[in-house]
C-alpha cells in the first residue's frame, strides 16, 4: 500500500478534525496522470472514496492494494479516507462523517492544491469501504429495447412543447449526421429563428440555435446541447465485497436525482453509507427520467406552470410514468442477474430491500409478487402500454435499436424474480397495488409535505388495512430521508430505518423501537414499536407493573403484522408510576430473542374514579353516584359487551344531556362534564341509558340498477358506462372503457388510479357531524369482470383540504378481480374523530378506480352496491365515573380493544 501511495498521491490532507466526530482522519487522493484526464461534471471521472480503518467490520477479504491497484487502472480517482482505527469511527457517526468530507469533496475543496484537477463540482462521488469494489455505469434498462410504443412520440411532443418552452433561450447544435441544419420554427414566444457559432455569436453559417426555434421531427432529432444523441440506456452502481465468504443483503437506492450518484450524496441522506458500513452491499440506479431532464443533457425541467411552460402537465419530466413497472423490475432482475451469473458477486438474491424518496419511493409495487404483469400509470394516446418488441419494432435503424424481451428474466432457463424483499417509501409511494403478503414496508413523511403527507397517510392505511408487516414515522424535516425524532413517538428514526432493514434482510435479532402512553385515549393504551414482527405469545411476557410490584392486566393487540402491539390495561389505578418492561428472551418470529431487556416508564393520568350503583328499569339502565368531586372534567366510561346502537344519556325527569354511538364491544367514554358542573358540589345523581332505536337492519344507500333513470351514481365523467344488464342478465352498471380526459392540450393519456364512478354522500345526505362519532356501516358491492385485475375500492372524505388531514384510517382496498366471475366485497366503515380535524363538515364519497387498458375494450360490471347500519340491543358489563383535571378525549372515538366483565355489574342488557 505504501508503494501505490507513493507511485499514485498527488495530494495528502490531515484533518485535525473529520467534522462530525470530532476525530482526526487523513485524506490522500491517488491519481494515474497517465492513464486518464480527470474531468468534472456529471458521468466524467469518478471520484472513488475510499474508507480505511473504520470501528467496523472488514467484509470483504482482498487486500486494499489489489482493490484500489484496479481503480486506477480504470481510470478513477481514488481518495483514501483514513480514519485511523477511531473508536469512534463507528455507524451512526460515521455515516454523517463520511457525508460532510464527500460534500467537501464535491465541491472541489480538497482539490484546490493540486493542478490536475480543473475548478468545478465532482458530483460522480462513489463511497467505498475498505474490502469493497465498484460495478460502475452497468446498463439495465433501454427505452428503445424495453420501452413501451409510444415512448419515442412522446419525447419528440415533450420537446417541441414544455422542454423547448423552458429551456428556450440555451444554445444547441442543430445539424443531422452529415452537417446540414435540420428544420426549425418560430419560438412559442413568436421570435423568429437565428443561428449561431460555436461561441455562441451571431453566425448566418453557424449550425447552433436556441432551443425555442428547433423543431424535433423523430427522436433522432432529440439530442444533447453538443449535438450527440440523448441518452435511451438507464444505469446503476454496485457496491460490493471483494473475496467475501458469504452472501450479503442488498440496499437499493430507487434515484430520483437527475444524474446518478448525486441521490446519496446530500448531506441529509447518508444512509446508503450506512448500509454499506453495516455489511449490505448498494446500488444506485437511475430514474426514468425523460432524456433531455438527466444531467448528462440539459438538466430537470416539467410542465407545470411556471415561466416557460406549456402544457401544464407536471410529469412531462418523466419516461418513468409510462415505463415504471418495467423500469423497476429490471433492476432487480439485473441485481439477481449479476449474482446468479458471476461467483465473485455475492448479493444475496433473497434479501434485496429497495428505498426512495418523493418520485423514487414510487416503487411500492415491487412488494407484491410477479410486479412486472402490473401496468404503468399512464398509457401513451393509441396504445395499451404494450412495448416496442411486442408491436414488432424489432429493427435497428441508425442509432435506435430494435425492440427486445424485457431484460435478465431468466438465467440457465430460470425464471428471475423482479420484485423486492423490503421496501421503504419517502415522501411518496403508492397504495395501488398492495395486498396481502406484501413485502415489509417502512414508511415515513413530514405533515408539512403537502400533498405527499396525504399519500403517505393512504399508504400506511391499506398497510394497515393488509396486515403487511410495517413501520411508519413521522419525521421532522420535510420532503427527506427519514432523519432525527419522530414526532410522536420520539424514536430515532434514522437508526429505527436500520433496525427494520436488519431484521428483514439480515436476520438480526428484534429489537424495541419505541413505545409510548397515549394518554389523550380512554382507555389509555401504551404503543410498542419493534423492528420485526412478534406474535402474541411472545408479546405475553411483556409485563407492565406499578412501583409496588402490582402487575397490570389487560388485552395485547398487533397492528402491522405484529410489528406493533397496543396494550389497554383494565385495572389501572390512575396517578401510579408504572415500568413496562420487555424481557431479554423475547423473540421475533425469527426465533431470535431480544439482546437487551427494554423498559419504558409512565405515569398514568391523575383521576379519581367512582363506582356506580346500576339496575334496570323499563328496558332502560338507572345509575347512580355520589358527586363529591371539584374537577372539571366527568366522564361515565361505558364497558359494552355486544351490541350496536346509540345510548341515549336522560335525567329521571326524561331530560337528554348526552348521546353516544355504540359499534361493536369495547370501552366507550361519554362526556357528561357540562351536566355534573350545574349540580351541588355534593348531591346524589340518577341518570338513565336507553337505547335510541329500535332493534333493525336500516339500508342507508342502495343501487340496484334497476331503474336507469333514477340512477344514483353520482359520476361516471372518466368512463364510457350504461346501465344495463351483465352476461348472467343481472342489473348492472357496465363500464365499457376509461376516456382519454385530460386538461393537458398536448396529449390524453391513461392514468392510475382513474375512476370508474363515484357514489357521493352514501353515509349521510347531510355532512357527518360529530353526533356521528362511533356509528359503524357495511359497504358492500358485486362486481363481474371480464377480465382479471386491479380496482380500487375507497371512502374518502369529500372536502377541499384532505391533503391536510393526518388520516391513517381511511378505508382503502386493493381487490383482485376474477375473469367471467362474480366477486362479492363489502367491507366495514366506522365514524371517528380525526375526520373533523381542521377541516369542513365532511361527507363521504365511495370511489371505484381501475386501470385503464388503453385502446382494448374490457368491460366490467358492477350491482348491488349498498350501504348498512345494524341496529341491535346493547350488552353493558361495566359502567364507572372517571372525574380528571384534564381532558380525555379518545381520537378514534373509541376504543377496539375489549375488556374482561367487572366483578361488581352483571351484564345488563338495554333494548
Amino acid at each position: 500500500m505504501e508503494k501505490l501511495i507513493e507511485q499514485y498521491s498527488i495530494i495528502n490532507i490531515n484533518l485535525d478534525n473529520d467534522g462530525h466526530i470530532g476525530i482526526p482522519a487523513n485524506l490522500t487522493v491517488l491519481f494515474d496522470k497517465q492513464n486518464h484526464t480527470v474531468v468534472p461534471g456529471y458521468r466524467k471521472t469518478p471520484i472513488i472514496i475510499y474508507v480505511l480503518n473504520t470501528n467496523t467490520a472488514r467484509i470483504g477479504k482482498e487486500s486494499d492494494e489489489d482493490i484500489i491497484s484496479r481503480m486506477l487502472s480504470l481510470g478513477y480517482v481514488v481518495v483514501i479516507l483514513d480514519y485511523m482505527n477511531s473508536a469512534l469511527a463507528c455507524p451512526p457517526s460515521l455515516d454523517y462523517s463520511i457525508q460532510s468530507i464527500r460534500r467537501r469533496i464535491i465541491n472541489g475543496e480538497f482539490f484546490k492544491e493540486s493542478d490536475v484537477f480543473p475548478v468545478g463540482k465532482y458530483s460522480e462521488t462513489i463511497v467505498v469501504p475498505s474490502g469493497y469494489d465498484v460495478l460502475y455505469n452497468k446498463a439495465f434498462f433501454a427505452f428503445d429495447k424495453h420501452g413501451a410504443d409510444g415512448d419515442f412520440e412522446k419525447i419528440v411532443e415533450i420537446w417541441n412543447n414544455d422542454f423547448r418552452g423552458t429551456n428556450s433561450e440555451k444554445i444547441i447544435k442543430w445539424t443531422n449526421e452529415v452537417n446540414v441544419r435540420k428544420e426549425t420554427q418560430n419560438g412559442h414566444d413568436g421570435t423568429e429563428p437565428q443561428w449561431y457559432d460555436s461561441l455562441g455569436n451571431p453566425s448566418d453559417t453557424g449550425e447552433y440555435i436556441k432551443i425555442k426555434h428547433t423543431k424535433a421531427q423523430t427522436i433522432t432529432d432529440c439530442v444533447k446541447p453538443d449535438g450527440s444523441p440523448i441518452e435511451l440506456n438507464l444505469y446503476m452502481h454496485v457496491i460490493y465485497p471483494t473475496l467475501c465468504d458469504t452472501k450479503v443483503p442488498v440496499m437499493c437506492l430507487a434515484n430520483s436525482s437527475e444524474d446518478l450518484a448525486s441521490g446519496s450524496a446530500t448531506a441529509d441522506r447518508p444512509h446508503l453509507i450506512g448500509f454499506l458500513f453495516r455489511g449490505y452491499a448498494a446500488v444506485m440506479y437511475d430514474y426514468g427520467y425523460t432524456p433531455m431532464a438527466r444531467l448528462d443533457s440539459y438538466g430537470y425541467f416539467d410542465g407545470f406552470p411556471k415561466p416557460g411552460y406549456i402544457t401544464g402537465d407536471n410529469p412531462t419530466y418523466s419516461m418513468q410514468y409510462y415505463d415504471d413497472k418495467r423500469i423497476n423490475t429490471a433492476a432487480m432482475r439485473f441485481i439477481r442477474y449479476l449474482s446468479l451469473s458471476d461467483e465473485n458477486l455475492p448479493l444475496d438474491i433473497n434479501a434485496i430491500g429497495v428505498y426512495g424518496n418523493s418520485k423514487g419511493a414510487w416503487n411500492t409495487f415491487l412488494g407484491e409478487r410477479n410486479p412486472e404483469k402490473m401496468q404503468s400509470k399512464r398509457m401513451h394516446k393509441g396504445h395499451h402500454d404494450e412495448t416496442r418488441f411486442e408491436n414488432g419494432k424489432t429493427t435497428t435503424e441508425g442509432i435506435i435499436r430494435g425492440g427486445e424481451e424485457q431484460p435478465w428474466l431468466s438465467i440457465n432457463g430460470v425464471k428471475i424474480s423482479g420484485e423486492a424483499n423490503l421496501l421503504y417509501s419517502s415522501c411518496g409511494g403508492v397504495d395501488d397495488a398492495i395486498t396481502s403478503g406484501h413485502a415489509p414496508t417502512f414508511i415515513s413523511c413530514n405533515r408539512r409535505d403537502s400533498s405527499c403527507y396525504s399519500t403517505s397517510n393512504s399508504l400506511v392505511n391499506v398497510c394497515k388495512t393488509y396486515n403487511v408487516p410495517t413501520m411508519w414515522f413521522e419525521i421532522p424535516l420535510a420532503h427527506t430521508l427519514t432523519y432525527g425524532n419522530d414526532l410522536i413517538y420520539g424514536a430515532d428514526t434514522y437508526t429505527a430505518f436500520f433496525d427494520f432493514a436488519g431484521y428483514y434482510l439480515k436476520n438480526d435479532a428484534v429489537k424495541v423501537v419505541a413505545a409510548k402512553l397515549h394518554q389523550s385515549h380512554f382507555p389509555i393504551d401504551i404503543s410498542v414499536k419493534f423492528s420485526g414482527a412478534i406474535d402474541i405469545a411472545e408479546i405475553k411476557k411483556i409485563t407492565v407493573k406499578n412501583n409496588d410490584g402490582k402487575k397490570l392486566t389487560g388485552t395485547w393487540k398487533g397492528i402491522f403484522g405484529g410489528v406493533e402491539w397496543l396494550f389497554v390495561p383494565n385495572n389501572l389505578e390512575y396517578g401510579r408510576d408504572y415500568t413496562l418492561v420487555v424481557p431479554k428472551n423475547l423473540k421475533g418470529i425469527n426465533g431470535k430473542a431480544l439482546e437487551n431487556e427494554f423498559s419504558y416508564k409512565f405515569k398514568s393520568p391523575d383521576a379519581t374514579i367512582t363506582d356506580v350503583e346500576a339496575s334496570l328499569c323499563d328496558s332502560s339502565l338507572l345509575i347512580e353516584f355520589t358527586k363529591n368531586c371539584t374537577r372539571d372534567k366527568h366522564y361515565l366510561a361505558i364497558e359494552i359487551k355486544n351490541g350496536a346502537n346509540c345510548i341515549g344519556v336522560y335525567t329521571k325527569d326524561n331530560e337528554r344531556i348526552a348521546t353516544l354511538n355504540i359499534a361493536g364491544n369495547g370501552i366507550y367514554k361519554i362526556d357528561i362534564s357540562d351536566y355534573i358542573a350545574s349540580l351541588p358540589d355534593v348531591c346524589k345523581v340518577g341518570l338513565v341509558l336507553k337505547s335510541e332505536f329500535a332493534k333493525a337492519d336500516h339500508i342507508v344507500f342502495s343501487e340496484s340498477f334497476t331503474s336507469p333513470e333514477n340512477s344514483k351514481i353520482s359520476d361516471c365523467e372518466e368512463t364510457y358506462y350504461s346501465i344495463t344488464t351483465a352476461p348472467d342478465g343481472t342489473a348492472a352498471l357496465k363500464i365499457d372503457g376509461l376516456k382519454t380526459i385530460t386538461c393537458f392540450p398536448t396529449e390524453e393519456f391513461y392514468c392510475y388510479p382513474k375512476s370508474a364512478f363515484k357514489c357521493s354522500d352514501i353515509i349521510k345526505d347531510t355532512p357527518i357531524t360529530k353526533e356521528d362519532l362511533g356509528r359503524e356501516f357495511r359497504i358492500s358491492m358485486r362486481i363481474f369482470d371480464t377480465v382479471s385485475r386491479y380496482i380500487r375500492i375507497e371512502l374518502n372524505h369529500l372536502t377541499s383540504r384532505e391533503h391536510s388531514i393526518s388520516d391513517y384510517n381511511r378505508s382503502c382496498y386493493n381487490i383482485r378481480t376474477k375473469e367471467g366471475e362474480w366477486t362479492d366485497f363489502e367491507f366495514d366503515y366506522k365514524v371517528y374523530e380525526p375526520i373533523f380535524k381542521d377541516i369542513e363538515l365532511p361527507k363521504k364519497e365511495l370511489i371505484v378506480s381501475m386501470y385503464g387498458h388503453g385502446n382494448k375494450s374490457v368491460p366490467i360490471y358492477f350491482a348491488d352496491i349498498k350501504v348498512c347500519e345494524s341496529i341491535s340491543d346493547i350488552e353493558i358489563s361495566d359502567i364507572w365515573l372517571i372525574s380528571s383535571e384534564e381532558s380525555c378525549d379518545l381520537p378514534d372515538g373509541q376504543s377496539d380493544i375489549v375488556c374482561p366483565e367487572a366483578p361488581w355489574l352483571k351484564t345488563k342488557t338495554i333494548v
